[in-house]
């Protein structure tokens, strides 16, 4: 099959926005070898791309920084050094890189989250937002709780420990950022105590101290990553002689 021919296996629902995803590198008319799915086309994905033999890079973020491709209005970033670095593997090695981000976000990378989290089934659905009613516990105790589930060393969190909470939100990835604040806003109408995000940015933890709203950060990569791995599953179903090698990008920082 043709690589073009992905979309046919991306087309199961309709993500309410569309922007910045779908073929941002090479030539999808080629035969397809292999994919490779990952969060970030980082270069360490890439090697493994290239190690693995797939011709396909299927990411979840944008693989070129600054990593906001909505905003930008020409093409400068792509000369950046890291940029060059990116495409000189991408062109060597024949691969295709294609985007699937608010696709991802909907079929599968919140709900995996919330199950990874360990929480009952939502209240509220309201787009990627999620609601979740649990037995009253203190922000610390569930902190700890997903700290565990998650196998991560740590988690932060925004708030008093011995505060308790029951109305759980769910801020996935990078909607915890505050760039996504407007989200936050359509999240407060459910009256959440507390949100569980992958990733804060101090501007967004101020608006949280400041509203009242208890947080706790997993990071944005690791709330994301297990969503991946299950669409990785599901395409290794729908495609069982193509090779379908699932990357997990590991946290990007050490604890000392």
């Amino acid at each position: 099959m043709k690589i073009l021919e992905i979309e046919n296996f991306l087309k199961e629902i309709k993500p309410r926005y569309t922007e910045g995803e779908g073929f941002l590198f090479g030539d999808p008319q080629q035969e397809l070898k292999g994919i490779l799915v990952c969060w970030m086309a980082t270069i360490e994905a890439i090697k493994k791309a290239i190690k693995k033999g797939c011709n396909l890079l299927l990411c979840h973020e944008d693989p070129f920084f600054p990593g906001d491709l909505l905003q930008i209005k020409d093409e400068k970033h792509l000369l950046w050094d890291i940029n060059q670095k990116k495409i000189k593997l991408l062109k060597e090695n024949g691969i295709v890189v294609y985007r699937s981000h608010c696709y991802l976000d909907e079929l599968v990378v919140t709900d995996t989250f919330t199950h990874i989290l360990g929480l009952p089934e939502a209240s509220v659905k309201d787009w990627i937002g999620r609601i979740h009613v649990i037995r009253e516990v203190t922000l610390e105790a569930l902190a700890r709780r997903i700290k565990k589930r998650m196998r991560l060393r740590y988690v932060r969190i925004i708030g008093d420990p011995s505060h308790k909470v029951r109305r759980v939100g769910i801020a996935v990835g990078g909607m915890g950022l505050s760039i996504n604040l407007p989200f936050w806003e359509d999240l407060r109408k459910y009256h959440p105590e507390v949100i569980i995000t992958g990733e804060l940015d101090e501007y967004a933890m101020r608006y949280a101290i400041d509203t009242g709203i208890d947080v706790i950060e997993t990071s944005h990569s690791a709330s994301e990553n297990p969503g991946l791995r299950k669409f990785a599953q599901y395409l290794r179903k729908k495609l069982p002689h193509l090779k379908i090698i699932f990357y997990r990008c590991p946290l990007p920082y050490n604890y000392v």
